[in-house]
This record gives structure tokens, sequence and C-alpha cells, in this order.
């Protein structure tokens, strides 16, 4: 279904979400698969060499200080998100390139203030709200973090161009990463996407997905198998309104902002709109 001019929204070049904030809701409802659709037009954003000047100079700034705390890093290829269509039935997506180099590079606060009416990469991940079969939310929490990793998230990650090939979708690229991280493979019947955000290091798409079985099978699961996970702990948050609020408002600083997002939108979902919105999601 097409949709017109005035229903159709973009991801303006340079203009990301208002500082104070740290993400911003550009999208929600309960999308399953067969809702959400991609469009990929391979390409890459076309910048002055003055501007891939600052990105160089990030990126090196940013390899440094990861490196001293431990993290390891590499370039991936990634998706740019370019805008998206919300309609009544659905979500359309347009994607084309970019790297992690260029993520780091276009956020960072130099960049941002001598080039602000430039476009940011803002590569495209997925997160999700796992809730296994007793009530328990699954959190990820690192030891390691630096300028854009936080000490907790939801299991989440990129969309990438040499793992999730020439026809990308959100739900095969999240299916993708709870099985690397984890080693479980996601009933597709069970999982659904609630919403898409921007933040500063790009936009996310997050999903909620009811696992068949308790937080202790999914550890031994997780811990018995080879994975890449970068997960030190897994941490079971219990599924009710207050448990998730009292979270919330205790890990403002060390709760990744997408995952912030993805847990406000998988409340919203199971508690309710007052809820949302006193917890901070409006």
């Amino acid at each position: 279904m097409e949709t017109s001019d005035t229903e159709r929204k973009a991801c303006p070049p340079g203009v990301g979400p208002r500082e104070r904030e740290e993400f911003e809701l550009l999208a929600c409802g309960l999308f399953p698969r067969k809702a959400v659709s991609v469009e990929y037009t391979p390409g890459r954003l076309s910048l002055a060499p003055s501007a891939r000047v600052l990105i160089d100079r990030a990126w090196q700034r940013y390899l440094r200080t990861s490196g001293e705390a431990g993290i390891m890093v590499y370039n991936g290829v990634l998706f740019r998100l370019d805008g998206f269509v919300q309609t009544e039935n659905g979500l359309r997506l347009m994607l084309s390139d970019t790297d992690f180099r260029e993520c780091i590079g276009t956020a960072s606060a130099e960049f941002r203030s001598v080039f602000p009416g430039l476009p940011r990469a803002n590569p495209l991940a997925v997160s999700v709200a796992l809730v296994t079969e007793e009530g328990k939310i699954v959190l990820e929490k690192r030891s390691r973090s630096d300028s854009r990793r936080r000490p907790y998230h939801v299991i989440a990650g990129y969309m990438e161009r040499d793992l999730d090939g020439a026809k990308p979708h959100p739900f095969a690229a999240l299916e993708r990463e709870v099985s690397e991280e984890l080693g479980v493979s996601l009933d597709p019947s069970s999982l659904i996407a609630t919403g898409l955000i921007r933040a500063r290091y790009g936009s996310e798409i997050c999903f909620l997905c009811r696992l068949p079985f308790s937080f202790a099978r999914l550890v031994k699961m997780q811990s018995g198998q080879e994975t890449d996970s970068e997960i030190e702990t897994l941490e079971g948050l219990e599924d009710s309104p207050r448990a998730m609020a009292a979270f919330l408002a205790a890990h403002g600083g060390d709760l990744a902002p997408p995952g912030r997002a993805c847990l406000l939108l998988y409340g919203r979902e199971a508690y309710g709109e007052r809820w949302y919105k006193a917890a901070g999601g409006a």
C-alpha cells in the first residue's frame, strides 16, 4: 500500500534526537514479520574530504579508548536507515550502506559541531525484550564499557551486510543475533516488532519475544554452547510493572539508550499506556 507524501516519514540528514534525550521514538505499534518490508539500495554517504578527516580522527580516538578498556572493535559493514514509512498496516524501511567507522565518526561531538547539517551514518540495529516462561526479562551485563557501550542492555546487535546479505530483514537479523549471543533459536511466530527508535549512534528496531523455557535453562543453554557472545553475565528482571519501573529509574546512566527504549516499548504492550508514560516513555 503506497502512502501519501504526508504519511512518509524520513530520517532527516544531520537531525538527531534532542541532546537532552537519549533516544527519539520514530514509530511504534505491534508489527508482525509480514508487516515489515525493506527496500535496500546499495550506496554510501557522499562526504567531503574534510568530513572524512574528522571521521578518521574520531575513529582512531575510539579505537584507542576502547582498546584501553579491553574492548575489541572492528569496522563492520552495516545498513544505513535512510527513511521509513509507517502506515496503518505496517512499516517500510529504506536502507543503504554504511559502516561502524562512519557510525562512530559522524556521531562524535566534533563532527556534529563542525558539520551540523551533514548526514549521519545512522546504522540500523535490532534489540529484543526476551521474556522467559516464568516471567523474567533477559538482560545482559558487561563490566567493560566505553563511550558507546553501557553496562546494561537487552540482547541486541547491528544489521550487518556480510551476515544479513543483499536482502536484509530485521526479523532475520534479530534471529541471527539471538542465535549468536545465546545459542537459542527463536520461534518466528513468537517474535513481534514494537517500534523504531533513533539514538546517538543510529536507529533500532525493538522487538518482544516470549520464550518457552525458564531463565535458568537459558543460562545453561548459553553457557553450554560455543557462541561469539560478548555477554559477561545474564540477569533476569522480574516481568512486572513495579520491577520494570524500579529498574529503569535505578539505571538511568548505565542502561544503553536503545535497551531503555526496548524495555519501555515492551512495558507499553505488557502494562499499558499509563505505565509507559509514567516510566518515561512520553
